[in-house]
């Protein structure tokens, strides 16, 4: 009985944590950043940025994704993406080679165990990232070209203890 109760108490205080924590996302206000303010920036003062961008058996969003990815208006020598693939996709793979070389996206192979998920190709990822800023993307997200500018902009203006920035799909 003292074990379920102190498991019953455990959980109600998780609950009323999460609870808080919800309501004070309610509470906020979304972060805007106008285009001049994000263009604004100096390209000496962006930080590195690494975007992760786990596929699996997905060729066909490979080329809209790498058009994306090119569009983005960062800093080639401070922009890293990582388009993780697993390494015996090799419909996903040929489809990623097939789009030409690009500056700014490396190919990772993701060794095969299980499970296969994007979670997992995420973490084999983080070992190879460079960035000051690391973001995830889906392989069928298209960011717009702006948003790494506004995130930046959105992290010079929050406190120091903000550590994550959802943006707008």
């Amino acid at each position: 009985v003292t074990l379920i109760g102190l498991c019953t108490l455990a959980y109600l205080l998780t609950l009323g944590d999460r609870v808080l924590i919800f309501k004070r996302g309610l509470a906020s206000r979304p972060i805007v950043i106008p285009d001049d303010v994000a263009r604004a920036i100096p390209d000496e003062d962006l930080p590195p940025y690494t975007i992760l961008v786990p596929a699996y058996n997905e060729p066909e969003v490979v080329g809209d994704l790498i058009a994306a990815m090119d569009a983005l208006e960062y800093p080639r020598d401070r922009l890293q993406v990582l388009l993780l693939l697993e390494a015996d996709d090799q419909t996903t793979i040929d489809a990623a080679k097939a789009c030409g070389e690009s500056d700014v996206i490396t190919i990772l192979l993701v060794p095969p165990a299980e499970p296969r998920t994007k979670p997992k190709a995420c973490n084999y990822g983080l070992h190879f990232a460079t960035g000051d800023i690391v973001t995830i993307f889906d392989a069928e997200d298209l960011p717009e070209p702006l948003q790494l500018r506004r995130v930046v902009a959105a992290f010079r203006d929050l406190p120091d203890n903000v550590a994550c920035v959802q943006a707008k799909l």
